[in-house]
């Protein structure tokens, strides 16, 4: 009986890092795809709407014509 409870642990742990490492993945998949899109804005002579739309949370302007851009928190909208 030890040993059937010993092999599902020991088979469940292995289901477990598989999934872990899937869900890693998924992650820097995920990342990559937004920092092309910074990537894309910043290399852009003019810059596309919708993109800027899903970056950009709030624009600062300054009495001495300074622009400030406050970035959205939740990069997972863009993705």
């Amino acid at each position: 009986m030890f040993k059937r409870v010993g092999r599902s642990l020991y088979f469940n742990n292995i289901l477990l890092e598989k999934d872990e490492n899937k869900n890693l993945k998924e992650k820097v998949n995920k990342l990559k795809i937004s920092i092309e899109y910074f990537d894309d804005v910043i290399n852009s002579e003019v810059p596309n709407r919708m993109i800027l739309q899903m970056l950009i949370d709030k624009i600062y302007i300054n009495r001495d014509k300074m622009v400030k851009f406050e970035l959205k928190t939740d990069i997972k909208k863009m993705i």
